[in-house]
């Protein structure tokens, strides 16, 4: 009898530690509504875009979508992937309507996960002289303290404690990427955002010359129970931290890249094929390390320079 109540009690505890495990509602892109809108320039156009709460940002794409039918979101088909996959465009061949956009999901979740973990490919710029950045981002935060229209501006207007983001690098074929979530860890929430953002630097905000696309998929939430962190801290580790002027990292692959970035996503400092970067003559203030280590894999850490 003792024995039974404690398998029951078992299987009770794992139910409920399952149930309360979030999870991002199509997140493989398998859900689509097709739909038909009359354009100014082309008619009845019709497209696709994901379901369950994935959005495009409403400020860079009603025009693209009123005049020609094109916006940031649309259904990838290629052979090289299960199924359907995000298709994401920053512009058409022949130039693009503006320098960024972004498109984002808002998942309930009151227990924070350890990782975000997806797959990705990247075309980067069409054009030499301007440089694409792909962005995939997250932030965890409290309902009441967000509007809507907070949620729909660019992920560096969110504040800067409360997200981590992920710069990833152009790649022809599929590659695997990770979000670190532990800077959330011990935060009050009940909503987790995931942002998608592509930004051209160096290019006016109107008519920029260039388009750049990324396809994005099965983009999952990973939990591991027995140890927060484990799998980021053996890939990777950045030290000291906070930093006065020179990072350490320690890798189990040999580090191809370092790139530092600050709060607004500007790409502020590269060093390849190093283990350690110097920050002494950046500003105080938080960055981010992307390091791509020579199997393509990309981690992002938040470091604070003092």
């Amino acid at each position: 009898m003792v024995k039974q109540l404690l398998s029951f009690l078992v299987i009770l505890f794992y139910t409920n530690v399952l149930q309360a495990q979030c999870t991002i509602p199509n997140g493989d892109f398998e859900s689509w509504e097709e739909i038909t809108q009359n354009t100014i320039y082309l008619g009845d156009v019709t497209y696709h875009l994901p379901t369950d709460g994935w959005t495009e940002g409403a400020y860079s794409n009603i025009v693209p979508r009123m005049t020609l039918g094109e916006g940031f979101f649309g259904r990838y088909e290629g052979n090289d992937t299960e199924g359907y996959a995000l298709l994401l465009k920053r512009g058409i061949e022949g130039g693009s309507l503006t320098s960024q956009n972004h498109g984002f999901t808002i998942i309930e979740c009151v227990d924070i996960p350890n990782f975000i973990v997806g797959k990705y490919k990247f075309s980067g710029s069409s054009e030499e002289t301007v440089n694409d950045f792909f962005l995939v981002g997250a932030f965890a935060y409290k309902d009441e303290n967000y509007t809507q229209d907070d949620l729909d501006q660019h992920i560096a207007q969110i504040a800067n404690e409360n997200f981590v983001w992920l710069a990833l690098l152009k790649a022809d074929t599929f590659q695997e990427f990770e979000i670190d979530l532990s800077v959330f860890e011990g935060q009050e929430i009940d909503r987790i955002m995931i942002q998608v953002v592509m930004i051209a630097d160096g290019a006016a905000f109107l008519g920029t010359p260039d388009y750049a696309s990324a396809v994005i998929d099965d983009i999952t939430f990973i939990y591991d129970a027995l140890s927060v962190n484990s799998k980021s801290n053996k890939s990777i580790t950045v030290y000291p931290n906070p930093v006065i002027d020179v990072v350490h990292i320690e890798s189990e692959e040999y580090i191809s890249k370092i790139q530092v970035y600050n709060i607004l996503g500007s790409l502020v400092l590269m060093q390849q094929n190093s283990s350690k970067i110097n920050l002494s003559h950046l500003k105080k203030g938080t960055y981010f390390l992307s390091v791509i280590t020579n199997s393509n894999k990309s981690f992002t850490k938040k470091v604070l320079k003092i």
